[in-house]
């Protein structure tokens, strides 16, 4: 999907860019709405897929949210449905 991302507070929101990705991005909304990471977000950064989809699980498991993946070059989103 395009366009904004429909967080709200408490989503975990996965982020990456380039073809073959070795940088993943996972933070935590802390409002409705929020796009990017705040500056105090606590965000992690981990080198595969895998290991973000890991840790967005866990961090969504707390705050009782839905996890977002979106590709910064392209800015295509999706909804990842996740508990592992």
């Amino acid at each position: 999907m395009f366009g904004p991302i429909p967080t709200k507070g408490g989503d975990v929101v996965i982020s990456y860019s380039g073809t073959v990705p070795t940088d993943y991005l996972v933070w935590l909304a802390d409002k409705d709405g929020q796009q990017r990471p705040a500056e105090s977000s606590g965000d992690i950064r981990v080198g595969t897929r895998a290991e973000a989809e890991e840790k967005a699980d866990g961090i969504a498991s707390d705050s009782h949210g839905r996890i977002f993946i979106v590709d910064q070059d392209s800015g295509q989103w999706d909804r990842v449905l996740l508990r592992i």
